[in-house]
């Protein structure tokens, strides 16, 4: 199976060598010649880079659409006619109507990937058009569980779940790096801070997953009567702390939909 890559940025980075462990025919363009040839090097397996993009799409199986979409508008119809396979797509915003108008009445899947796909723990959400079979979703949602866990989801929630799983990182590394500095102001050091917050974190967040309790069960059975836990969060809903998560999560699923056409 020929798995055909566009891009050689960060998400395609982590896309491209997850799955040169398990894959040995995957092929990579970027307009960036030394990226793309810098990725092959990184890689764990046998990635060629294609000379151009008749070459990249040459008997591809899937065909994946992994840069920025600004830059995926520009290039869609650059592809018109010529995806003989199955696309894939994971520019934000641009739904599979959108990309079949481009490309034509083929099979197309939207995917939806997060930043932690570089260690293999994205949280992704996919989506289809009805012109891809069972067998060629199954085999997406293979390639894709390469970098991590992937949620089957209708296309119209992708905005929301682009804020909940894609956006929410850079608020939990300012949630983190926000304790580490409290640490590091009232002493401790900056590196020792942020990792200790950050163990605390994903501990935090293996407790929910593994227990299945709810959040508001553990942050019970974390606070004491008088106690110092119960004094911090008292002073975060003072200070508009949820508020200001609700607020920014709409904002950000607000400038998905301004950006795209979901």
């Amino acid at each position: 199976m020929k798995i055909s890559v566009l891009g050689a940025g960060n998400m395609s980075s982590a896309i491209v060598k997850a799955l040169s462990k398990t894959y040995d025919d995957i092929h990579i363009y970027d307009k960036e010649t030394s990226a793309a040839r810098h990725l092959k090097r990184a890689a764990a397996g046998n990635v060629k880079v294609a000379a151009d993009y008749d070459e990249l799409l040459l008997d591809a199986d899937f065909f994946i659409i992994a840069v920025k979409p600004a830059v995926c508008r520009s290039l869609l119809s650059s592809f018109a006619g010529k995806v003989k396979g199955v696309a894939v797509s994971i520019a934000a915003g641009i739904t599979t109507d959108t990309l079949g108008s481009y490309l034509g009445e083929i099979p197309i899947i939207r995917v939806m990937p997060n930043i932690n796909a570089q260690i293999g723990e994205s949280v992704s959400a996919i989506c289809r058009n009805d012109r891809v079979s069972d067998a060629d979703f199954e085999k997406a949602k293979t390639i894709f569980s390469q970098i991590g866990s992937i949620n089957e989801l209708d296309e119209k929630f992708f905005p929301i779940f682009s804020t909940l799983a894609s956006c929410s990182p850079a608020f939990t590394y300012l949630y983190i790096d926000s304790l580490a500095r409290a640490a590091q102001k009232l002493g401790m050091s900056k590196r020792e801070s942020i990792n200790i917050a950050a163990k605390a974190v994903a501990g935090s967040a293996k407790m929910l997953l593994y227990t299945d309790r709810h959040p508001h069960d553990m942050i019970d059975s974390v606070c004491s009567p008088a106690g110092t836990t119960i004094e911090g969060l008292c002073k975060l809903s003072e200070l508009g702390f949820e508020n200001a998560v609700v607020r920014a999560f709409e904002a950000c699923v607000n400038k998905d939909k301004s950006i795209g056409d979901n």
